[in-house]
């Protein structure tokens, strides 16, 4: 029985919830991908319109300004979603990243000028590179070794998959007037929806979980070690208080109340009860 499990597909040992949060991460980076090649199809026709006739001749200038930017956001979410992912969770920040990219790319829609059309890009941006973060890691935690680099190579391919579509709907769309970059962002905005199902569908990472009781344990547990804390003040302050007093009876009458406090201390800390410390 053993040989055959072994034996069997890499596909067939994961989860209803391992595959659904790969299509989750999937799907993000098709949107992101969807989004970014938009902007490509779309920013020429969009600053005809923002920019005053006699700015047109240098639209390629305010173009790769705004791509620029927007990359520039990317960046930054990328590291700034990276610690936010590890203090309110991977699940949270993949919903707030999805969900801020897809408002901005609507409101993209109502850009009255290139700078607010810019703004807008870099916070998508901002957006975009907290869900690359975010959905990298929830796949390659969630998932298991042996599958880890197959599920990883494939959540990636949907930013291909998003330039693609974002093709198909510009072929369709471009032709419909003026407004046509308008009407592709407020479609960049429909992602949105997908957190719904990611809410219900998707848990938090266990191993996010155990860090992060880890990480909150950590100042309780350097609390729970006051008497240690307090002798070491006592032993460190020591120099400055003779100095401070003007000689050594008053510092030792200093340190000598420090080591009274932590010893009144210690019959109400846990460790004193026999429980563990916090790790």
């Amino acid at each position: 029985m053993t040989d055959m499990r072994m034996a069997a597909p890499w596909y067939r040992s994961l989860s209803r919830t391992q595959w659904n949060t790969l299509l989750a991460s999937n799907l993000g980076w098709v949107f992101d991908g969807f989004e970014a090649y938009a902007l490509i199809l779309t920013v020429g026709v969009a600053l005809r319109q923002l920019l005053d006739p006699s700015q047109h001749a240098q639209i390629p200038v305010y173009a790769g300004a705004i791509i620029v930017t927007t990359l520039c956001g990317w960046g930054i979410g990328g590291m700034t979603a990276g610690v936010l992912a590890d203090y309110i969770g991977r699940k949270r920040t993949m919903i707030l990243a999805i969900l801020t990219y897809s408002i901005m790319t609507g409101l993209s829609a109502f850009a009255w000028d290139w700078v607010s059309f810019a703004v807008m890009r870099f916070l998508v941006g901002l957006a975009i590179g907290s869900e690359w973060v975010t959905g990298t890691s929830m796949t390659a935690e969630l998932w298991p070794d042996n599958a880890r680099g197959k599920g990883i190579g494939l959540f990636q391919c949907g930013f291909g998959i998003g330039f693609f579509i974002a093709s198909l709907v510009w072929l369709f769309v471009g032709g419909t007037g003026p407004g046509a970059w308008r009407t592709m962002y407020l479609i960049g905005a429909l992602p949105a929806l997908l957190t719904l199902w990611i809410r219900r569908s998707i848990p938090e990472s266990t191993l996010w979980e155990q860090a992060n009781e880890r990480r909150r344990a950590a100042p309780v547990g350097f609390i729970f070690n006051g008497p240690r804390f307090l002798a070491a003040i006592g032993t460190l302050l020591s120099g400055a208080l003779i100095v401070k007093f003007g000689g050594y009876g008053n510092a030792c009458m200093i340190v000598a109340t420090i080591y009274i406090l932590a010893l009144i201390v210690v019959p109400f800390l846990p460790e004193t009860r026999g429980k563990p410390l916090p790790q």
